[in-house]
């Protein structure tokens, strides 16, 4: 079993290596995004900050949320993943 677990942490990981330039787009967009509709609404803010999840981050929440027996496949748990790309405005 914990063969397996390594196995699917790994096809995680290669997965979002993959997914990396892309995760990094959207990231840049979403925070464009949100600067654009402060200024149209001229509402006061100090920053925004944004991130793609780690590598080290992801497999330390696949182990401490059982993920692995949570979610069958890369894919699936993908897409249930709510914090891959992390925005925060102040």
């Amino acid at each position: 079993m914990e063969l397996k677990i390594f196995e699917f942490i790994s096809s995680v990981i290669e997965k979002l290596e993959n997914m990396k330039m892309d995760l990094d787009i959207a990231c840049r967009e979403i925070e464009i995004y949100f600067e654009s509709i402060l200024k149209r609404k001229s509402e006061g803010y100090i920053n925004i900050n944004s991130r793609v999840k780690s590598r080290d981050s992801l497999k330390e929440k696949i182990l401490r949320y059982d993920y692995y027996n949570k979610y069958e496949t890369v894919e699936n748990l993908y897409a249930n993943l709510s914090d891959l790309i992390g925005v925060r405005l102040e």
